[in-house]
């Protein structure tokens, strides 16, 4: 392949390819696109892979790769795009970073890098646009100078180990649209942000910001459409009126737009939320008025009912595939069927739908299985063990949303499979919560008066 001179563009990716890249490739030298992603690379970026001058675009996601990024790849003074996320690379950041001036964004999440950022990691970037560097080890403080990448709009930090303050500077990030920072140990007040009249979204969960949020937030951030300091320090009183920021014509307008990226989840909660409530409907005729009943009569679907809503158990119906075996095992150490087993069962479901993996998935060996698999994630980023179908083809600032209400109905699902069958809710409470759940989705996404949302937090 290395004797193609002339080829311009070499794209590779969703194969199942394995081993090392070749260095043979930085004999491209007219190579502007190099797409390697989604396949099973493993081993080093060569160092001379900074020979290819003309790259643009250069996307190595998705892989095997290890090892520290190569210093010469930073030095690619004509690339605009660097998709590196979701492999192995460790080391830090180099400050050579700044001597891509074309660069437009780059993508370093899922990886093992650490240290902390370049102190002077905007010099000479004016074209940068987009950062991701989440779920890696970066510590420290987020540098001052980021206000100098006057053209970034979308930051994402999240799931680091980043300290102190948010600078003040960030008041002077002309373009910025969407800021996530959750799950970090962030401190310090809030007040930077909300000078940020371009910014439309923010999210700052799980950090430990404190002090309290100015009783005018869309004086300054009349773009703002979005926020989250779940767990945080935050106290005060509550902003009046809480509402958007950005209200009239505008939105309007972008409503349609939205409403694509949101009929899928939409549809599985408001399935999940009716199947409840049928649940919930039968047992309470097959058990009567009498509330001493509750735990007495086993709610059954005949199999004639179930052979008809499938259309046959079609596959194309199937939202998640069956848990027999946790419910066997539930069931069947008890000696009997109890509401609260309804529930743990509902609760397996609600996990196979929004993961899409079943408990006897292979993945799940060596005492791995579906709920710890999911409980490890609810500690970092839950977005790693969603169903991708439920959260594409969606804006960004609509992503979030999507994550933070799945983020939801995954919990309720933890909850509803509790080890201690007390400790589980109940059938109505699982579909208050799940009518709760989607009342919020739609007022976060369409602009609702409450759309804007702020919660766990010390306000009063």
């Amino acid at each position: 392949m290395g004797e193609l001179i002339q080829l311009n563009k070499l794209s590779l990716c969703n194969n199942s390819f394995t081993s090392s890249i070749p260095p043979s490739l930085s004999n491209l030298s007219q190579l502007e696109t190099l797409n390697l992603s989604f396949n099973f690379i493993q081993g080093n970026v060569f160092t001379q892979l900074g020979r290819l001058a003309n790259l643009k675009v250069l996307d190595l996601a998705h892989n095997q790769l290890s090892g520290r990024i190569p210093p010469t790849v930073f030095n690619l003074s004509t690339l605009q795009v660097m998709y590196f996320g979701n492999n192995f690379f460790s080391g830090s950041i180099p400050s050579s970073l700044s001597n891509m001036p074309m660069l437009q964004e780059i993508q370093l999440f899922s990886n093992n890098l650490s240290g902390s950022l370049p102190s002077d990691m905007c010099h000479n970037l004016p074209n940068l646009e987009s950062v991701d560097l989440s779920g890696n080890a970066l510590s420290g403080r987020i540098p001052p100078s980021l206000h100098q990448c006057k053209g970034l709009k979308y930051l994402t930090l999240t799931s680091n180990k980043l300290d102190g303050y948010l600078p003040t500077e960030f008041g002077k990030l002309p373009m910025i649209e969407e800021l996530e920072f959750s799950n970090n140990n962030l401190t310090g007040p809030l007040l930077p942000l909300f000078n940020l009249s371009t910014l439309r979204m923010a999210n700052l969960r799980y950090n430990n910001f404190d002090g309290e949020l100015p009783q005018e937030i869309c004086d300054k951030a009349h773009s703002l459409q979005h926020i989250s300091i779940l767990n945080n320090d935050v106290e005060g009183s509550i902003p009046r009126p809480l509402q958007p920021c950005a209200v009239g014509a505008k939105k309007n307008k972008t409503t349609r737009k939205l409403l694509l990226g949101l009929a899928l989840p939409l549809i599985v909660i408001s399935i999940l939320v009716g199947f409840a409530a049928l649940l919930l409907s039968r047992r309470k005729y097959h058990e009567g008025p009498d509330p001493a009943m509750d735990l007495q009569l086993p709610m059954r679907i005949p199999y004639g009912e179930l052979l008809e809503a499938t259309q046959r158990f079609d596959e194309r119906n199937l939202l998640g595939r069956g848990a027999f075996g946790s419910v066997y095992k539930e069931f069947g150490s008890k000696g009997i069927v109890s509401v609260k087993g309804d529930v743990y069962s509902y609760g397996v479901m609600l996990m196979e739908v929004f993961t899409k993996k079943k408990p006897t998935d292979e993945m799940f060996v060596e005492g791995l299985s579906l709920k710890p698999w999911i409980q490890e994630a609810m500690a970092g980023e839950i977005v790693h063990v969603l169903d991708p179908d439920l959260l594409k083809g969606s804006e960004r600032h609509v992503l979030f949303s999507k994550e933070f209400s799945l983020s939801n109905m995954v919990e309720l699902a933890l909850s509803c499979c509790a080890d201690s069958p007390e400790k589980r809710p109940t059938m109505k409470d699982v579909l208050y919560a799940l009518n709760k759940i989607r009342t919020s989705f739609l007022q976060m996404v369409v602009g609702s008066p409450d759309s804007s949302f702020i919660e766990n937090n010390n306000i009063v």
